[in-house]
């Protein structure tokens, strides 16, 4: 009789990684079952026997394979089963390029562009934070840009982050410096002055 193997669903890995699988088979007249599998696409999933129980698979490259394990009982019974796994790349974080520290008056409002990449072309998502909202304000607009107003005299910290939605994140931090408004200089009025012709009269203001 042909030995009989359990059928293995679909897997899925990730580049660099290696999945160990239990493969469970029985012989209806108690021989030694031994494995054999193969990849349809080794160069993207590279399947190995460990044990009679066991095979595992390496993550090559990012794609999709069939794997088919066959079960040999030594008296030429076999059986096979095949299933895909489908390997990942490996995702990478984006970049952000940094911002250098600013300064702004207080209720000046400056949009400073903010420059995002993704080497893996996901679509990022960005946000801004300030670190004390009471001096500064800073938000993102057109997912382009960070706006910041500044609200009072102060100093903090901006935090710029990007989200690919693939679980890679980065955080890049500016310094701003709010300064109060400029005030036009003050002059203390001059009372009304009586003077002869001819006198010098010095005041102090």
């Amino acid at each position: 009789h042909n030995p009989v193997i359990s059928p293995v669903p679909s897997q899925q890995t990730q580049t660099g990684q290696t999945i160990t699988l239990d493969i469970t088979t029985t012989d209806e007249d108690g021989d030694a079952v031994n494995l054999f599998v193969d990849s349809s696409a080794p160069a993207i999933a590279q399947p190995q026997v460990v044990s009679s129980s066991q095979i595992t698979i390496s993550g090559l490259t990012a794609g999709a394979s069939m794997i088919t394990v066959t079960a040999n009982d030594n008296h030429g019974g076999t059986t096979a089963t095949s299933f895909i796994v489908t390997v990942i790349g490996q995702n990478h974080a984006p970049a952000i390029t940094p911002l250098a520290a600013q300064t702004l008056q207080v209720s000046q409002i400056a949009e400073l562009p903010v420059t995002v990449a993704d080497a893996d072309g996901d679509t990022v998502t960005q946000t801004a934070a300030s670190g004390d909202t009471n001096v500064l304000e800073a938000t993102i607009t057109g997912g382009t840009s960070v706006r910041l107003i500044g609200i009072a005299a102060g100093t903090t910290n901006v935090t710029l982050t990007a989200d690919d939605g693939q679980g890679g994140t980065i955080n890049s931090v500016f310094q701003v410096d709010v300064g109060a408004p400029n005030q036009p200089p003050t002059i203390d009025p001059i009372a009304g002055q009586i003077m002869n012709a001819g006198d010098t009269l010095d005041l102090t203001y």
